[in-house]
């Protein structure tokens, strides 16, 4: 093939993965940590070697699967995506840039990444959510949790299961400096504990929550609130020292009212933005929310014996 029909083809592939995803280039960017020149240059077909890593970073911010990723390094002669392919993906966390805009996150990949690179940067979290959150789950879980997703791409429970331990160590570090404060409505978390589809799932759930509650024993900063209502809406904030130069963060997670693991349809997973007028938002909806918390577990002893009874 000549070297202008091969820039012609690579210009057009790419411009049709660009028009799928329906991101301004700037936002790709903010995902990917690619430069805005660089993905111009993609676009034009300049570019006939790309590097593996590079082509894994686009990937992420197209919101491609992991078959389609498969399909794009094949496109430009690379091998599909093996476990040696876990680090690129956790490396991109590090290049994730939020902004004012409301950067829709495509898949629990991107989910994931995007949150995890939050909590790499210092401040405080509140979660809202009616599950524990993910960065808590133990060892071996999300290859559970993600067995319905293996038949799409084998990587996929491996990746899911680096992505949570990652998180999982952000939370222990940061807890050394900064709270971490979930909110979860009293019966959502008992039918977390009582709707499983099998007994391994049963198992890492119940492991869940006890170390939820090795945690509220260990560690000061960490902190859970029990409500009496389920919140309207799930959401993350990451709210920054006084003393730092970063932007606040809040996500919105899409979560189904009557999620069952893993079966449920559709590819997008939330939201994420700098926006400080929404944040302030969700910094007042929260007032609303801790009305809600139930008084009797306010004290820290109550409250584990109460998750240790659950847990039995």
């Amino acid at each position: 093939m000549s070297r202008l029909k091969r820039k012609a083809e690579i210009s057009s592939y790419i411009n049709a993965l660009l028009q799928k995803s329906r991101l301004p280039r700037n936002q790709l960017s903010a995902i990917s940590g690619l430069t805005n020149t660089y993905i111009i240059d993609l676009e034009q077909g300049n570019f006939s070697n790309v590097r593996r890593e590079k082509l894994i970073a686009l990937a992420v911010a197209l919101s491609l699967s992991l078959r389609e990723t498969d399909e794009l390094l094949d496109f430009f002669d690379r091998m599909h995506l093996s476990i040696d392919d876990i680090a690129i993906f956790l490396s991109v966390s590090d290049r994730i840039r939020t902004s004012s805009v409301m950067m829709p996150l495509i898949g629990d990949v991107a989910l994931g990444l995007a949150q995890l690179s939050a909590e790499k940067d210092p401040g405080d979290h509140i979660v809202v959510s009616p599950e524990p959150s993910y960065c808590i789950y133990s060892t071996g879980y999300r290859r559970v949790a993600a067995r319905s997703d293996l038949e799409d791409h084998p990587l996929y429970g491996e990746l899911g299961e680096a992505l949570n331990q990652a998180r999982h160590e952000q939370l222990y570090h940061r807890l050394k400096h900064y709270r971490f404060d979930q909110y979860i409505c009293v019966h959502c978390l008992e039918m977390y504990l009582h709707r499983f589809l099998n007994d391994d799932e049963k198992a890492f759930r119940r492991q869940h929550v006890v170390e939820i509650t090795n945690l509220l024993k260990a560690h000061a900063n960490f902190n859970l609130h029990l409500l009496a209502k389920c919140p309207n809406t799930a959401y993350t904030f990451r709210l920054s020292p006084p003393d730092s130069d970063k932007s606040d963060t809040l996500f919105l997670v899409l979560w189904p009212h009557h999620r069952v693991s893993y079966d449920r349809v559709g590819r997008l997973s939330g939201f994420t933005t700098s926006n400080q007028s929404l944040i302030e938002s969700f910094k007042d909806e929260l007032v609303a929310v801790k009305q809600a918390v139930i008084q009797r577990y306010t004290d820290r002893d109550r409250l584990i014996d109460y998750l240790s009874n659950l847990t039995i």
